[in-house]
């Protein structure tokens, strides 16, 4: 007893002297709880004020928002959790002090900068989420240290360099999410062999190399295993295959290669969903699948698998999404899918199927994306489409398929809807039904047959961004459209026969980006309030419009792309349509164009392409088009254009496609550039150029050409060139023998076929074979002769004669000969060059 008292009084001896000590080693923790937490507030913008208004020096840092204290110690911080709070700032290495900390969650909290080494001095640290940030720089090694470490989050931020081998060291891990950031360099083979109690691993969204490491396939509780989106190669490990926990496999998009197993090693018994999506797989698809009761996304579209669609894949109900589009799969597709009806995602695309579309396909009921698109299936659309009440995508577009689209198969639910590229034929009244498809956003029906005219019906769809019906023979006028409220982006309805007037209604759409009519029937004038529109791509070619280009169109500030020709469109062009800087392709060929071109035409500065061929423009060419330095397609051909061509044209450098043919231009052809490999076919017609000996293009020096014999040569040489080229070349066909004929009654008449005289039976070639041989001064070009040497005798046509004017005869009687109605009894372009060869010696000789 005596003993018991002796001890008793020793050990309260002890704790009284111990005591201060300890009141001291607390205070002190205290104090470094609270300088850490004011240190994390220190690096913080707080931009909500959240942590302002709470975290004050009159309120206990136990009570501060976002701060849970434990209950054993009741002034140290165990939780530090801000998810989804606007701190705006960078982490405080002093986080590293709250050595009791157990949960760090600032998630989503919009913190930028490195990730703090002191927070690997975290012992008692069970879960880090620091996910959905701006985080940058490497992943600190010490968090290998966090050895206690259950969950660590650091997905969606701005992480680089490589995954540190110290992880391994988490032995108690079991979610790790490295996601959607931008790691590099190898899965470190060491990872997985001490974290074997991870169930999630999520390193998907990086820039990983090399192989997936073998050492995966034998963590023993893992339930998802994510590494899409990265830059893997080689096989996958055939043990990935036989795991039985395994239930969600994603790993498409890398360049895994080989074979999927396909033996009795194939063992996932969990699996629910799998994803190889975009690799370089091969063989047949697995039948080991087929044993996986409990799947129901099955997504290995993009891969070169073989063989035809599994026919194991109708006797799993359970599927939801089966998307197995851009392999090398073949035959038919099974008719038995239709019993498939929980399916939500069907994907065959871009494969080599055939055969009808079952419509069996009509079963599925609670099928949203249907996606049979680039095969050659065949048939028509089946009538139990009208089935599918909940699709909101349905594409069969790029097959084969043929006759009507039945009315009334299209539900509420339909978003997008693509049959162009097929065989379709048949009136497009089934656009009626769209109008209660109030959520329509592309409708995509070009490259048919179809036919009638488009009811006005459509012309509701508030929602549609997206009209495709162009290359059909769709007739009648183009509906009104809804201007206020529609969402339209872009038109297509080119090579159609659409007729009546543009609707004023297009022009005042105001989301309107890109609108094509191009090839229809449309008459009357532009409408002038095209202005109004954002539109940068209007396409109105080939039509039967007149009247002016509208000065409005000079509004059109992000134009890039306008397309006019080959209309009826009088009027100069427009000053302010010269000063659109954005735009890079004008075409406003075939018109009745007139006037000059203006030297603002240098102000466009994007301009590729400008066609303004075949129209009535005169006047000289403006020295500035040579300032056009991105221009690589320039056509002025068949106007009136005059005077010398600018030097500064040499210096266009992108210039790859250069026609100043048939105009009256004269004077020295500029030297280098683009004139540099320049044929004849982009200057004939120019009778007064000079400086090009190598097109029969006489030196401007050369002062011995005189009179007739000058102008004959000058108008000769060209075509004797082009006679050569011609006959040695692709264009020695009769058709292009006809070309070359009209050709030289073109040059030597200086009339166009085009021109108004010829009209009814008078064609350019029936007037100079009336007026042959005795009164060809009627049609040939005065410009040929000089003080009026046109006197009847010497309009011989013998092949003996040594006259001007016999020469003239020949080249004529040449032309007729080329252009005659049976193919057969034109000459050949050898005989052609041979011909001229010898005219121009006789020409020579005189």
């Amino acid at each position: 007893m005596v003993h018991f008292f002796h001890l008793a009084s020793l050990m309260a001896s002890l704790l009284l002297a111990s005591a201060p000590a300890v009141a001291s080693a607390a205070s002190n923790a205290t104090a470094d709880d609270h300088s850490a937490l004011l240190a994390f507030r220190a690096r913080l913008s707080d931009s909500h004020g959240v942590l302002r208004g709470n975290w004050t020096a009159g309120t206990p840092y136990c009570s501060w928002a976002g701060v849970t204290c434990g209950h054993r110690h009741r002034l140290r911080v165990t939780a530090l959790e801000l998810p989804g709070v606007p701190l705006v700032g960078s982490l405080a290495p002093e986080l590293g002090r709250l050595t009791f900390l157990s949960i760090l969650n600032l998630s989503n909290a919009e913190l930028s900068g490195p990730i703090p080494s002191e927070i690997g001095q975290l012992p008692r640290l069970l879960s880090l989420d620091l996910s959905s940030n701006y985080l940058s720089g490497n992943l600190p090694s010490a968090l290998g240290n966090l050895t206690t470490l259950e969950i660590l989050l650091l997905g969606s931020n701005n992480i680089t360099g490589e995954i540190p081998p110290e992880l391994q060291y988490l032995q108690y891990i079991r979610y790790l999410d490295l996601s959607r950031n931008d790691l590099n360099g190898q899965i470190p083979h060491d990872l997985f062999n001490g974290t074997s109690q991870l169930i999630f691993l999520n390193l998907a969204y990086n820039s990983l190399t090399g192989r997936i490491p073998g050492a995966i396939c034998f963590l023993p509780n893992i339930q998802v295993l994510a590494l899409s989106v990265n830059k893997l190669s080689g096989p996958i490990p055939p043990s990935l295959f036989n795991m039985s926990s395994l239930e969600r496999m994603y790993l498409s998009v890398n360049n895994l290669s080989g074979f999927v197993p396909n033996n009795e090693s194939f063992n996932l018994p969990m699996l629910e969903s799998v994803n190889l999506r975009k690799n370089q797989l091969t063989g047949i698809v697995p039948q080991g699948f087929g044993a996986c009761k409990y799947l129901q996304n099955f997504i290995l579209a993009y891969n070169g698998f073989t063989g035809g669609i599994p026919q194991w894949l109708v006797s799993m109900p359970q599927l939801m999404d089966v998307s197995l589009g851009g392999n090398d799969l073949s035959g038919e597709i099974p008719a038995g899918l239709g019993n498939l009806t929980g399916l939500i995602h069907l994907d065959f695309t871009t494969s080599k199927l055939h055969g009808k579309i079952p419509p069996e396909l009509g079963q599925l009921t609670q099928l949203q994306w249907l996606n049979l698109e680039m095969n050659n299936l065949t048939g028509g659309v089946p009538t139990s489409f009208r089935n599918l009440s909940m699709i909101s995508v349905l594409d069969i577009s790029f097959n084969s398929l043929t006759g009507p689209v039945p009315r009334s198969i299209f539900g509420d639910a339909l978003t997008e809807l693509y049959i162009d590229e097929n065989k379709l034929s048949g009136d497009v009244s089934f656009l009626a039904d769209l109008s209660r498809c109030k959520s329509l956003k592309y409708l995509v029906m070009n490259t048919n047959y179809f036919t009638g005219s488009i009811p006005s019906s459509i012309g509701n769809l508030s929602s549609l961004q997206i009209f495709k019906a162009f290359q059909n023979q769709i007739s009648g006028k183009i509906p009104d459209m809804l201007t206020n409220q529609s969402n339209m982006l872009f038109m297509d309805l080119r090579n159609n026969r659409f007729t009546g007037e543009i609707p004023v209604s297009i022009t005042e759409m105001k989301s309107l980006q890109m609108a094509d009519l191009s090839f229809n029937e449309l008459v009357g004038t532009i409408p002038v309030n095209i202005g109004k529109s954002k539109i940068f791509a209007l396409g109105l070619a080939y039509n039967m419009l007149h009247g002016p280009i509208p000065n409005s169109i000079s509004n059109l500030s992000r134009l890039q792309v306008l397309e006019l020709s080959h209309n009826q469109l009088t009027s100069a062009i427009p000053i302010g349509l010269l000063a659109l800087q954005n735009i890079h392709s004008l075409a406003l060929s075939g018109n009745a164009l007139t006037g000059s071109l203006s030297e603002q035409v240098g102000n466009l500065k994007a301009i590729t392409l400008m066609d303004l061929s075949s129209n009535q423009l005169s006047g000289n060419l403006p020295a500035s088009l040579g300032l056009l330095s991105t221009v690589t397609y320039l056509d002025l051909s068949r106007n009136s254009f005059s005077g010398t061509i600018p030097k500064s044209f040499a210096n266009l450098s992108y210039l790859t496609s250069l026609n100043l043919s048939f105009n009256k231009l004269d004077g020295q052809i500029p030297r280098g550039g683009v004139f540099s490999n320049i044929t004849i076919q982009s200057l004939i017609g120019n009778t007064g150029l000079c400086g090009l000996p190598r097109l029969g293009f006489p030196d401007c020096a050369n002062n011995l050409h005189q009179g007739t014999k000058s102008r004959l040569l000058k108008l000769l040489l060209p075509s004797i060139l082009a006679a050569e080229y011609g006959s040695t070349g692709k264009a020695s066909r009769k058709s292009d023998v006809f070309s070359y004929g009209i050709m030289l009654l073109e040059v030597f008449t200086g009339r166009k076929p085009t021109d108004a005289m010829f009209a009814g039976e008078l064609s350019l070639r029936e007037w100079v074979n009336r007026a042959f041989p005795s009164r060809l001064s009627d049609v040939v070009d005065p410009s040929t002769f000089l003080n009026g040497e046109t006197t009847g005798a010497g309009w011989r046509v013998g092949e003996e004669s040594t006259g001007d004017g016999s020469c003239l005869a020949q080249v004529l009687d040449l032309g007729l000969r080329c252009t005659t109605d049976l193919p057969e009894d034109r000459v050949t372009m050898k005989d052609v060059a041979a011909k001229l060869q010898r005219i121009k010696e006789v020409i020579a000789g005189i």
